[in-house]
């Protein structure tokens, strides 16, 4: 999207028609209507287990609107479906840049960073989760068993805390989808 957008206003100033500023306008107004249409194909092609494809149309999402924070948490659970916990990291990043008061977001990330190891910035994202304007029950809960979780971890020793850790992400479960 800010590359469409700094294409228009370079051609703008080059170009100054308006039959060609009128394009430009309309081409830049299409892209929040496009990235839904991707998100919405993510959406089904997630759903008839084709993943790869919905990482595709979900990165074709966010590439049309870069704020569409729906787009970015389920490209981040396609990308937790394969393993892939840097793409899940960084499209859970995307999400909170998008909308800081995600609590399911922060909840998420707080959980991917806890199973890296980093208990630090996983209580941060913890903490930013419950104190999020719309905690919905369900991550309230979650948060309750994560942080109980990180307190219990911080007594133990580093050798137990790494082998608990390691069994942990041996085990990781998936995550929901929005």
């Amino acid at each position: 999207m800010k590359t469409l957008k700094k294409i228009a206003v370079l051609a703008l100033m080059l170009f100054t028609t308006d039959a060609f500023a009128a394009d430009m306008a309309g081409l830049i107004a299409q892209a929040p209507e496009q990235a839904m249409t991707f998100k919405r194909e993510g959406d089904k092609l997630f759903r008839m287990g084709d993943t790869e494809g919905a990482i595709a149309s979900y990165q074709k999402a966010v590439a049309s609107d870069t704020k569409l924070s729906a787009a970015w948490f389920n490209l981040a659970i396609a990308r937790y479906t394969k393993r892939d916990l840097e793409g899940t990291r960084e499209a859970l990043e995307q999400v909170i840049r998008a909308d800081a008061d995600d609590a399911e977001s922060h909840y998420n990330l707080g959980c991917l960073l806890l199973y890296a190891g980093d208990m630090d910035k996983a209580r941060a994202h913890f903490d930013k989760a419950s104190h999020c304007a719309q905690v919905e029950p369900i991550v309230s809960e979650q948060l309750t068993r994560a942080t109980t979780y990180l307190n219990f971890l911080e007594t133990c020793s580093p050798s137990q805390r790494r082998e608990i850790l390691r069994l942990l992400q041996d085990g990781l479960e998936p995550i929901g989808s929005n």
